[in-house]
């Protein structure tokens, strides 16, 4: 057997990429439904959760576990303030706060611990709730 040609490898490769990209639709337009779903009963178990109250709501089934978990997402909103905030404090929470995009979560989280909850100057934060579903 002859090894193949580099035009028939290539040929070979794109028809392959072709037809994954097409499956890899169609698969998408298949689960649409059921992720649709998903979304909805998520959708309907926060608000039961939200319903219970207190810091940390959950319902315990025999088929699983609802709860919900929240996670901070900091921002820069103000880039002069905060950039003068970081190099003022570099010993101290410098290096970690100073990323390209936001501070890392636990800097802040130390920052605000350290500070009775206060954010450093220039930052907001955005809080994220997501409520997940397991098996018991």
């Amino acid at each position: 057997m002859t090894e193949p040609t580099a035009d028939q490898l290539i040929e070979r490769y794109l028809a392959l990429r072709d037809h994954v990209e097409a499956q890899s639709k169609a698969f998408t337009e298949y689960c649409k439904p059921f992720r649709d779903e998903m979304e909805q009963i998520l959708a309907k178990t926060h608000e039961m959760l939200l319903a219970l109250g207190g810091d940390k709501p959950s319902i315990k089934t025999a088929a699983g576990t609802a709860f919900t978990t929240t996670s901070k997402n900091p921002k820069i909103a103000d880039r002069d303030a905060f950039l003068r905030f970081v190099g003022e404090t570099w010993d101290q929470y410098g290096n970690a706060m100073l990323q390209l995009g936001a501070p890392q979560v636990s800097a802040l989280q130390e920052f605000m611990d350290d500070h009775d909850g206060t954010l450093p100057p220039g930052v907001k934060i955005e809080p994220f709730t997501r409520v997940t579903i397991r098996k018991s």
